[in-house]
């Protein structure tokens, strides 16, 4: 067995939380609290498309504000064909290509991401919620269409419906008070009883639409709800289940989902399919800060967690798109593995696993620190593993498990 090193998590202490949670709250019935205002660009470009009277130059010249958002749209149009064509260096080009619907959501979700994506003591919990929003979004657009909802209005409340989420964090980290060191899921208790609240404030304030504002209130809660919007609601109540699936169990895929009520066997085998393209959509937003700035200077507020204690060692080449590690120990959740480069924690990334037979997998990565020797240990964990893939990995396991004995 090889142990990668890891400790318990001393007692909760419950107080600095109630604290933190009367200051947070004192400040947003205040009106004390910073909210990020509504994405201006994503308003300019609604403006646009309901007019009906826009060219993709006048699309252009909107874009051309914001310099991530740019970035943002050249990325997923060079995406959007799986990379078959010639790559699209002109920003006209790539709002023809991905068209007016697709700019829509990715403004919005480029805009909003800024809130998640900045420096702090939280930002990698802010930078997990926003791997969530964005997952929940792609999850909806998938969705809706079989079940009667605009995929405009199902993509934004994906993505909106627990940003409240990253407003509390952003707002502990603004309340300029020494925050406690918590284990990360001590930090998700308290902002799970805050964020339906403050959600709820930031669609007043973007005087968001009705359905868009029900979504975020109720979905918690949605056997009870009663009123007009009932299955953009359901969508996000399911959409939060499966998400929870995959969070809970590393390995589980789409097969899992049959525990899922509100999801029909149709719908399971569309999640399914869309599960391979999801490190392509993750790729089109900024994750944040460098991966290599965050492994040098770590959260001190939240604890690291043991996410491979035990493991046992196996050597083969795992690669992303750009760059090529080794792996150095393997688990029956995670794989930890050693390279040159970082790569962002709390962020979906496609791992290319050179065992036999090769393994291509989503994987979240889980950590990312700097090595004594030099460059960086990561560990990750399988993500919607389902079918063939999920043998292959099981496979590994037991066959590097009994080659140690």
């Amino acid at each position: 067995m090889v142990a990668i090193p890891g400790s318990t998590p001393p007692p909760i202490p419950r107080k600095p939380n109630l604290d933190l949670e009367v200051m947070l709250t004192t400040r947003l019935e205040a009106d004390r609290l910073r909210l990020p205002p509504y994405p201006a660009i994503a308003l300019k470009l609604q403006k646009l498309a309901s007019s009906g009277r826009y060219s993709s130059r006048d699309l252009c010249a909107t874009v051309n504000a914001d310099a991530a958002l740019v970035a943002a749209v050249l990325r997923r149009a060079n995406a959007a064909d799986g990379g078959r064509a010639a790559a699209i260096t002109s920003l006209e080009a790539a709002v023809t290509r991905i068209g007016i619907e697709d700019l829509l959501r990715l403004a919005i979700a480029q805009s909003v991401g800024v809130t998640a994506s900045g420096s702090g003591p939280l930002a990698s919990l802010r930078r997990d919620s926003w791997r969530c929003s964005l997952l929940s979004a792609r999850i909806a657009l998938e969705l809706a269409g079989r079940r009667g909802i605009s995929p405009d209005e199902a993509f934004v409340a994906g993505l909106l419906h627990d940003f409240g989420a990253i407003i509390v964090l952003a707002g502990l980290e603004d309340l300029k008070v020494e925050l406690p060191v918590l284990p990360a899921k001590t930090w998700k208790i308290l902002v799970d009883r805050l964020h339906v609240k403050f959600g709820s404030v930031v669609a007043k304030r973007w005087n968001l639409p009705p359905a868009i504002y029900q979504a975020i209130i109720a979905h918690h809660d949605v056997a009870n709800y009663v009123g007009p919007h009932g299955a953009l609601v359901e969508l996000m109540a399911t959409v939060d289940q499966i998400n929870a699936i995959f969070e809970r169990a590393p390995t589980a895929g789409p097969s899992a989902l049959c525990e899922v009520e509100r999801l029909s066997e149709d719908e399971r085998e569309r999640v399914g399919a869309m599960i391979p393209q999801i490190a392509e959509f993750m790729a089109s937003f900024e994750a944040g800060a460098s991966a290599a700035a965050e492994a040098r200077a770590p959260s001190a507020v939240v604890k690291p967690a043991s996410i491979l204690d035990d493991g046992w060692p196996v050597e083969f080449d795992v690669a992303t798109k750009r760059e090529t590690f080794r792996s150095c120990a393997i688990a029956p959740n995670t794989l930890a593995f050693r390279g040159a480069t970082a790569l962002m924690p709390n962020w979906l990334a496609q791992l290319d696993l050179a065992c036999d037979p090769k393994l291509d997998m989503l994987a979240n990565i889980k950590t990312c620190e700097p090595h004594p020797e030099g460059g960086y240990l990561l560990t990750a964990q399988p993500f919607g593993l389902d079918g063939a893939d999920k043998q292959i990995w099981f496979n590994l396991i037991q066959r590097t498990r009994a080659a140690q004995g």
